[in-house]
């Protein structure tokens, strides 16, 4: 049960965080609404472990009628410093590309609508501009700009007598696509789209009328990918999940040979406590600061950061620490 809390709990929980961001960048939305609901029970059962086993050990100090001597599992000691080297992948990018046609509704052009002269490129859960603009400003009487998406024909946005009609866009684009209405009578009509998803690839129409003429453009987004931010809480989930495990191993390895140094086993039992933790504490903090909010950021680091208290706590309890503490408690008190 020690080692569910000190290498079970830190592994659900990075796997769990994982898939959350992995999944929510392929349907574009969380599964769980609130990470809480596994950090918070796992997190339960180990402290209730814990309470058993102070039970337990007041129990058999009325038993025996010996009096067990409370050792400070940390006093003294010296953790073995582990170093992280850890480098970020390049992001997937958004390719953005435009393909210009021919006028709409009259053969002759007043007007071209024009588009990137190049691919954009922004992350996943970004912000990205789709560029729509003319040469020369056009009148805003009798203006009307309409940005679709192919597909499905669903209108991302609208520009109608004189201003942004939000009310019209499809729930899916509320409070995300915006025009930069104080540039229309510049004559650009780009389109701002917020929190970029993976269900936002798409091929986008930007028609531009004016009480004669029309014209159009495409804009296509072809690709989304991880953000920095969300690539980071990749790593740190990474390091904290496979760290664990390899000190757990690496632990296991030492405790069977009989050459090892009682201190070298426990450098690696404080690595164990304290370096999981910290990283899953730290990938938290990133998940708050990108997908998360407040109050499931603030629980989930505070449970990570109280785990080592409790980990240290039941060190005593462990029967192949308890010479190691045994000597740190004379040495030092």
């Amino acid at each position: 049960m020690y080692m569910f809390g000190a290498v079970g709990l830190v592994l659900l929980n990075s796997v769990t965080l994982t898939a959350e961001l992995i999944l929510k960048a392929r349907n574009g939305e969380r599964i769980l609404k609130d990470l809480r609901v596994i950090v918070f029970p796992s997190e339960c059962v180990f402290a209730f472990y814990c309470l058993v086993l102070q039970m337990h050990a007041a129990y058999l100090q009325t038993i025996k009628g010996t009096q067990i001597k409370d050792t400070d599992a940390n006093s003294g000691s010296c953790g073995k410093t582990v170093e992280i080297y850890s480098s970020i992948a390049a992001q997937f990018r958004v390719h953005i590309c435009c393909s210009q046609s021919a006028p709409v509704k009259e053969p002759t052009e007043s007007f071209n609508v024009r588009g990137p002269s190049g691919p954009l490129v922004v992350p996943l859960g970004s912000s990205v501009v789709l560029p729509c603009y003319v040469d020369e400003p056009l009148p805003v009487e009798g203006l009307e700009v309409e940005w679709r998406r192919t597909d499905s024909d669903t209108l991302v946005n609208l520009f109608l007598e004189g201003e942004s009609r939000p009310e019209e866009q499809h729930q899916e684009y509320h409070d995300r696509a915006h025009f930069y209405t104080d540039q229309i009578q510049h004559g650009n009509f780009s389109l701002r789209l917020d929190n970029i998803r993976v269900e936002d690839k798409a091929v986008y129409r930007c028609k531009v009328y004016s009480q004669q003429d029309a014209d159009k453009i495409l804009v296509e987004i072809k690709d989304v990918g991880f953000s920095l931010l969300h690539i980071t809480v990749l790593v740190f989930c990474f390091v904290s999940g496979s760290g664990a495990v390899l000190l757990l191993c690496r632990l296991i390895y030492c405790r069977s040979k009989n050459t090892v140094s009682r201190s070298t086993i426990w450098n690696l039992q404080l690595s164990l406590v304290f370096f999981p933790n910290i990283c899953m504490s730290i990938a938290f903090i990133f998940w708050g600061l990108t997908e998360g909010f407040l109050h499931e950021t603030v629980t989930c680091c505070a449970l990570y950061i109280l785990r080592p208290v409790m980990l240290i706590w039941a060190l005593p309890y462990l029967k192949y620490l308890q010479g190691v503490l045994k000597l740190l408690f004379f040495k030092f008190s």
